[in-house]
């Protein structure tokens, strides 16, 4: 019984820092900062691609721009939460990884730095899923 209340917990809390990633990406790239940076949504949950390819520092920026009075950690590849094997958001051995709590709860988010090649309808439709699953 207690194994399946700690595995209901776990359960719930994925879902929250999936939950509360996914509406931080939103308002991140929905920000004047975000836009202009070039920033891009991702299928892969927990993910930003970073096109212009500016550094962490510059994210944080943003970041801290977005949600003012936040604290921001950043965790290079493999450190703390940025595991590869992490759930329910995968960190990476390559990029770095944000951490932060908003108002909704806990947040990470890995930022990519790649190069996009996708047509603008395409683009269209992923940011507009991304606003129907933010606004649900």
């Amino acid at each position: 019984m207690i194994k399946l209340k700690s595995l209901l917990i776990e359960m719930i809390m994925e879902g929250s820092l999936t939950s509360n990633t996914t509406k931080a990406i939103s308002k991140i790239l929905d920000s004047p900062e975000g836009k202009a940076a070039g920033l891009m949504p991702m299928t892969t949950k927990g993910r930003i691609a970073n096109p212009e390819k500016i550094d962490s520092n510059q994210f944080l920026d943003i970041v801290n721009k977005v949600f003012p009075n936040t604290d921001v950690s950043l965790f290079g590849p493999l450190q703390g939460p940025n595991q590869a094997d992490s759930k329910p958001i995968k960190g990476s051995s390559k990029y770095s990884m944000v951490q932060f709590t908003t108002d909704d709860g806990e947040v990470r988010i890995v930022l990519l730095e790649v190069k996009m090649k996708v047509n603008s309808m395409k683009m269209i439709y992923l940011m507009l899923l991304n606003h129907l699953l933010v606004n649900q």
